[in-house]
C-alpha cells in the first residue's frame, strides 16, 4: 500500500495520491495503478516490441539489407552484425539454392561414397545468444541430409573446437547436439567445426560428409 496524504474537509475526508498513483476503490489508499504513461528505452541495436514493454533485436542484415560481399555472410548477432567468411575450398563450388560449399562426384579422382551426388558438404550456421547462458545447456541441433533433403543418420564429432571455451557433443536420433560444460561469456563469440559422417543402412559404408562450421555470439544483454 502506499502511502496517501488524508485530506479532511468538514465531517468527511478523502485521499490525495502521490505523482503516478491513484485513489483504490476503497477511497482509503492509493494503489501503483497508474494510467501514466511511460517510455521504454532499449540499447542501440534493439528496439522496443510491440507490446510496448520489452526490447527486441533489430535484424540489420534484413532491414539495413546488409551487403557484405562475396564469400562472405550477414551475422545478425543480438544488438548487433557483423559479416563473416563463408569461403568454399578451391574443388568446391558454391550451392545457389543452399549457399552451401559442395564437393561434387564429377570424376574418379573424388573419393566418393557409391551412388553419392556430393563428396563433401560445408554448411555455415549461426547462433546469436542473450548473455546469462549458464553451463550444461543445449545450444544447437545439426542433422545431415542428402541431396535429396532426406534425414541421414549420423555420427559426429568437434574436429575444430574454439581456443576460449571447450563445446561438447551428444548424439540423439541420428542429429548431433553442442553444448557447454561452461557458462558462455557476455560480448563474446565463437566458432566451432563439426563433421558428420552418414553411413549406410548396415553402418559399414560412408554415404555422404558434412561440415559445420558454426559461428557463435553472445549479446551484452539478457535479450
Amino acid at each position: 500500500m502506499e502511502e496517501s496524504v488524508q485530506v479532511s474537509p468538514v465531517g468527511s475526508f478523502h485521499c490525495k495520491c502521490p505523482l503516478g498513483y491513484k485513489v483504490a476503490r476503497d477511497g482509503r489508499k492509493c494503489t501503483g495503478k497508474s494510467s501514466r504513461k511511460f517510455s521504454l528505452k532499449c540499447p542501440l541495436g534493439y528496439k522496443v516490441a510491440r507490446d510496448g514493454r520489452k526490447c527486441t533485436d533489430i535484424n540489420e542484415c534484413i532491414e539495413q539489407n546488409i551487403q557484405c560481399g562475396d564469400e562472405r555472410m550477414c551475422f545478425n548477432q543480438r544488438g548487433d552484425f557483423s559479416c563473416i567468411d563463408t569461403p568454399c575450398p578451391r574443388t568446391y563450388r558454391r550451392d545457389p539454392l543452399t549457399n552451401h560449399c559442395v564437393l561434387e562426384c564429377v570424376d574418379s579422382t573424388i573419393p566418393c561414397p557409391p551412388y553419392a551426388k556430393f563428396a563433401d558438404v560445408i554448411e555455415f550456421r549461426t547462433l546469436a545468444l542473450p548473455s546469462g547462458f549458464l553451463s550444461h545447456q543445449d545450444l544447437i541441433r545439426l542433422t545431415a541430409y542428402d541431396h535429396q533433403n532426406v534425414k541421414l543418420f549420423s555420427n559426429f564429432t568437434i574436429i575444430e573446437n574454439d581456443p576460449k571455451i571447450d563445446f561438447h557433443l551428444r548424439p540423439d536420433g541420428g542429429s548431433g547436439i553442442v553444448f557447454t560444460l561452461q557458462p558462455l561469456v557476455e560480448r563474446t563469440t565463437y566458432k566451432i567445426k563439426v563433421s558428420a559422417r552418414s553411413h549406410d543402412d548396415n553402418r559399414n559404408s560412408l554415404r555422404y560428409q558434412t561440415t559445420f562450421i558454426i559461428h557463435i555470439s553472445v549479446s551484452a544483454y539478457p535479450y
